[in-house]
């Protein structure tokens, strides 16, 4: 499911794009939410296009640990 403010970058299919899971390049950030029953299922979203990066809480966890 993709939740209101979800990092989206782009999937494997052409045209269109999915929720961040891991680290890297994101399209922009969702501005509506969507929820699916099937994982092959495509709906269409209003994304807010910035193009950034975008850092995983997990990433973020290890980046700000101390040692």
């Amino acid at each position: 499911n993709i939740e209101l403010g979800d990092a989206v970058t782009s999937s494997s299919i052409p045209g269109t794009g999915m929720k961040a899971a891991k680290s890297g390049k994101i399209l922009g950030y969702a501005m509506e939410k969507a929820e699916f029953k099937d994982p092959k299922e495509i709906k269409e979203i209003v994304v807010f296009v910035s193009v950034g990066n975008y850092f995983s809480p997990e990433d973020l966890g290890r980046l700000n640990k101390k040692e």
